[in-house]
């Protein structure tokens, strides 16, 4: 989820309002500056500063894109230990996001050889994408667009076609689990008492239901608001801490990868396909869950606007000029139907690095507008 959310000033314990990452890369940078001045000149060292100031220009704004949003969580109930221990994961975070950046700056042309792009119109051949033999499947959105909605069931409709006998389960960010013991099978009387998101997902939730894929809920209880917190702003309540910071963050992750490996333990022959945030599912995230589940060697495929919300992997293989050109002739011969760009990676090491195997962007989801 990457939502700034409306803090402002005015807002109580302002003071202890979280770093950017952006703030947290400067402090970074000053200290490099002052290692290089009192130690022997080197060719690496020389380098990371280098790529240090470039990035500095553009005050981290590809930085703040990336996981801003996460290091804005705030609580002033928090004790401190909490506090101490979450600014340590903002540093490694961004220490994590800074080293990748860097490696994509010395390997661009490289890592771009390893990633294949192409414009389609109508219908994605998702099942076409995803290894035969493939246990687990991470779907990373940016959230509250409906078309990403639409093609997830597209693509669960093409996999249950695939496979018709085999178990197929939709696990969700966006339903919470029944418990820490047992994996329920949300059916159509469920979803209303286990649903996290508002009333528009309800048709979606159905719609899975009747491509005959299992749905299980993900999301930990303990973000389920108290009655006596519903109408606090979420700052003044820990919710926001357990959800949306480094550490809330990595605590929800750890929680989901422990449900898919217990519903993989008990169907071993199942294909499980998680549905959630980007940050949850990014390769190039520090505590994300592919990296928590490395073992079962996941497939990440990452659904995005046009705006860049994985600016490692834009920067390292961006949209090429003639796959561009061939959407907007596409969306000009039929401008009621949407345009995708997909890069597909051929080279898990790489894909590791940008991000995901497969990234899919619309570009030209909304009706186009004339230009005078």
């Amino acid at each position: 989820m990457l939502v700034f959310f409306g803090l402002s000033a005015a807002a109580p314990g302002w003071a202890q309002l979280q770093k950017l990452p952006s703030a947290i890369a400067k402090e970074m940078l000053q200290n490099t500056m002052r290692h290089q001045a009192f130690s022997a000149p080197s060719l690496n060292l020389e380098k990371r500063l280098l790529h240090l100031q470039h990035l500095q220009k553009n005050q981290f704004k590809e930085l703040d894109v990336a996981l801003g949003a996460y290091f804005l969580s705030y609580c002033n109930t928090m004790p401190p230990e909490v506090l101490a221990q979450n600014e340590k994961w903002q540093q490694a975070m961004v220490r994590h996001w800074l080293a990748l950046d860097f490696y994509v700056s010395q390997h661009q042309e490289q890592l771009n050889q390893n990633v294949s792009s192409a414009a389609v119109q109508g219908k994605i051949p998702y099942a076409d994408y995803i290894p035969e033999k493939e246990r687990l499947v991470l779907l990373g959105e940016i959230h509250g667009q409906k078309w990403i909605r639409q093609e997830i069931i597209s693509l669960l409709e093409q996999l249950k076609r695939k496979t018709p006998t085999r178990p197929i389960y939709y696990a969700s960010e966006f339903l919470f689990a029944d418990s820490d013991s047992a994996i329920r099978l949300l059916e159509k009387a469920d979803i209303d008492a286990f649903k996290v998101v508002p009333q528009e997902y309800d048709a979606f939730f159905q719609r899975i239901l009747q491509t005959g894929v299992q749905i299980v809920g993900l999301e930990t209880a303990e973000l389920r608001l108290k009655k006596e917190e519903v109408a606090l702003p979420p700052w003044q309540t820990a919710r926001i801490w357990k959800a949306f910071s480094p550490v809330g963050m990595y605590n929800r992750n750890l929680y989901w990868a422990q449900r898919i490996k217990k519903i993989l333990e008990e169907n071993p022959t199942a294909l499980v396909v998680v549905h959630a945030g980007i940050s949850h599912l990014n390769y190039n995230q520090i505590h994300s869950l592919p990296r928590l589940l490395k073992e079962l060697d996941p497939f990440v495929m990452e659904f995005s606007l046009e705006a860049s919300i994985n600016p490692i992997f834009d920067k390292a293989a961006p949209m090429r000029a003639e796959v561009l050109l061939e959407g907007t002739q596409l969306r000009q011969a039929n401008p009621e139907q949407p345009v995708f760009f997909v890069r597909r990676v051929t080279d898990k090491r790489t894909a590791w690095i940008l991000g995901c195997d497969v990234s899919i962007k619309s570009y030209f989801h909304r009706p186009m507008q004339q230009k005078f």
